[in-house]
């Protein structure tokens, strides 16, 4: 099954018990090697703000040294191949496999943890960005928050469906994948492969719609099952 239809049937079960989690889409294009002039047009003009978690993050310049935790974030990294700039990832373990067209990409980066990283661990690979989400990856009780890792020099962005554990918002939905597509896509100076990325998946999830139905009719009825 096309990975983008796993998200969508993922996200009706979101709406129906408020979960959260989805994988990132697959794209093999996008891991095809930039040449000199196409990564010169991608080159993203610095600073740039971000919002995260409604808050305004200054990236002044591309980070070099990125460590990624769990396997949707994973996913979202090297769809937009930016696998050199990984030093290190976490929170991929037997039973949570990342996706077989990128685990090649994997074999020589380090794993720094099968399981969610500790402080210690994580400031020990010496990153200067960390992409995770709130209560996998960013957790006040282990001392891993973006505040805290500011003192270490490294910045921080949180999966944008992750911030519903910290602030109010609306329903999480597709829109938070495309988000963090767009905005990893900004940081890293690869925008437009970003933004193509996400056209092509809207194309897809426009298939899948004209398929199956609209995505906010049949959220409303599960929501119907559910309650009667």
């Amino acid at each position: 099954m096309n990975i983008i239809k796993s998200i969508f049937f993922s996200l009706l079960v979101v709406a129906v018990f408020a979960a959260c989690g989805t994988t990132a889409p697959e794209n093999a294009a996008a891991n095809q090697p930039k040449t000199q002039e196409e990564s010169a047009k991608e080159t993203t003009a610095f600073p740039v703000t971000i919002e995260v978690c409604g808050q305004p993050v200054v990236f002044d310049a591309s980070p070099e040294r990125a460590v990624t935790n769990d396997v949707n974030i994973t996913e979202i990294f090297l769809s937009l191949g930016l696998e050199d700039k990984l030093v290190g990832y976490s929170g991929i373990s037997t039973y949570r496999q990342i996706s077989p067209e990128w685990q090649g990409e994997l074999k020589e980066i380090p794993q720094l943890s099968p399981q969610y990283i500790d402080l210690e661990t994580l400031v020990g690979a010496e990153p200067d960005f960390f992409f995770a989400g709130w209560s996998y990856g960013f957790s006040e009780e282990k001392g891993i928050t973006p505040e805290s890792l500011e003192k270490y020099g490294i910045k921080s962005y949180v999966l944008t469906e992750s911030c519903i554990r910290i602030m109010e918002r609306e329903q999480v939905s597709l829109e938070d994948t495309f988000t963090d597509i767009l905005n990893i896509g900004r940081i890293f100076g690869v925008e437009e492969r970003a933004q193509a990325l996400v056209a092509q998946y809207r194309a897809e999830l426009a298939e899948i719609e004209d398929t199956i139905g609209n995505v906010d009719q049949l959220q409303q009825k599960s929501h119907t099952k559910i309650l009667w």
